[in-house]
């Protein structure tokens, strides 16, 4: 078995909001090169949708959409099951009304490509050139499915900010930890939306066809966010809901992610 070269992003992560010039250059090869990753998953497995969506016109009895039926895994045969779950126990009223509509949104959508989709796309699993911060490989596939292209997108969040747990404060720069908070906090960094910006306008020139389809991509984007951060992973059951005592960083990733800006 070949071994992948590179460094789990996780070791250089910066954990301050602001950084220096050369670091901010570092992160745009890393977002840069992100979407080219995530552009792979396109090219390799998905076909082109036809434009527009499809509404369902089967029984209400019936949750198998033509995109579904293509995803047989763990996940993939739940999403409906699950997003009703989450619709109905989340802790917040914003976030079990923002499931419900997450919901009848993946309902009344049926033509949309299905890709293979990283299972934990953290940055534990991303490997960088430590120089450049170009992404080098994926790690840790065992959890993979084909799902619904965009549903891995949560790991872009991860590369403009830094989940601050309660025992450590964040910095606001380099050096200087003079803010804190009793709860853990998902903190971004302060060109994020730069970031963010750059993602997507290199996801597009890569894959032309995704310009006329954002919308669909960011319901699926948040449906991502909703199982990996709204189910808990417990020792690999994932059928309960998070709460307020048990998952305090997992609602603080839910909640940032959730409030993230489309681009």
């Amino acid at each position: 078995m070949e071994r992948l070269c590179g460094t789990p992003f996780s070791r250089p992560q910066p954990h301050c909001r602001t950084l220096d010039p050369s670091a901010r250059r570092k992160q745009e090869r890393l977002v840069s090169s992100f979407a080219d990753f995530i552009a792979q998953g396109w090219r390799a497995d998905s076909e082109a949708p036809s434009p527009g969506r499809s509404v369902r016109a089967d029984s209400p009895m019936d949750d198998k959409t033509a995109m579904l039926s293509k995803c047989p895994g763990k996940v993939g045969a739940s999403i409906i099951s699950r997003l009703e779950k989450l619709a109905a126990e989340l802790p917040e009223w914003c976030l079990r009304e923002r499931a419900k509509q997450r919901l009848d949104q993946v309902r009344d959508i049926s033509d949309y490509p299905v890709t293979l989709n990283h299972g934990d796309l953290i940055p534990s699993n991303i490997l960088i050139d430590e120089g450049s911060w170009e992404i080098t490989g994926v790690v840790d596939w065992a959890e993979a499915e084909y799902l619904p292209f965009g549903m891995c997108l949560y790991g872009l969040e991860h590369l403009l900010g830094y989940l601050a747990p309660v025992s450590q404060p964040y910095m606001l720069d380099a050096g200087d930890p003079s803010t804190s908070s009793n709860t853990p906090e998902f903190v971004y960094y302060d060109n994020a939306p730069q970031l963010r910006d750059l993602f997507w306008a290199r996801l597009i020139d890569v894959v032309p066809i995704l310009r006329g389809m954002r919308e669909e991509v960011q319901v699926f984007r948040d449906v991502g966010v909703f199982l990996w951060y709204g189910i808990a992973w417990d020792d690999g059951a994932i059928n309960r809901v998070v709460n307020e005592v048990d998952d305090m960083e997992t609602l603080a990733c839910l909640r940032a992610f959730l409030a993230a800006p489309s681009s």
